[in-house]
């Protein structure tokens, strides 16, 4: 009787803790790469990176490494996930016990991707409001900040549109 209890569970844990769990992952994985690849692609328009102030790279640097924390943790979590399911499958007993560690895993990638998108919004703010040190070249980012205190210059606006400099 306690081993049709165990089997039942441990078919239970597979067909829903396990299913729903992978599915889960995999769709947060890919959630996390395309937020990441969209951030370096778009690095030079959203902060303007090669004139960026200290403060806004570091940010943006450190958004980078939390969402590759993110990454790696869910897939770990995920391969922990695969062994439980595995284990249950095949009548094992630790099923329950990988799956603890796997979900503490997916935990810890989801606190990194919320840290990693709360810096790529600071990253922002903080390259429109804090001056880029002088000596960089005008960006998209600093038109931006010139919009919002009202000032622009000739040389700026011939900088961002060199076909109409010509004309």
């Amino acid at each position: 009787m306690i081993r049709q209890e165990d089997e039942r569970s441990s078919d239970l844990f597979f067909k829903y803790n396990y299913t729903e769990t992978k599915d889960f992952c995999k769709q947060f994985l890919t959630l996390v790469v395309a937020v990441l690849v969209f951030s370096l692609t778009f690095s030079e328009k959203v902060v303007g990176y090669q004139s960026a102030s200290l403060p806004a790279r570091l940010c943006l640097a450190i958004a980078w490494t939390a969402m590759l924390i993110s990454i790696v943790s869910c897939g770990i979590g995920l391969t922990f996930m695969a062994l439980a399911g595995g284990d249950a499958v095949y009548g094992g007993t630790s099923y329950y016990a990988l799956a603890d560690k796997a979900y503490k895993l997916i935990v810890v990638a989801g606190g990194a991707f919320i840290v990693g998108l709360i810096l790529l919004i600071v990253a922002a703010i903080t390259s429109v409001t804090v001056p880029p040190p002088s000596g960089r070249k005008a960006t998209p980012n600093t038109c931006l900040e010139q919009r919002l205190t009202g000032v622009r210059t000739i040389r700026h606006v011939e900088s961002l549109w060199p076909l109409a400099a010509r004309a």
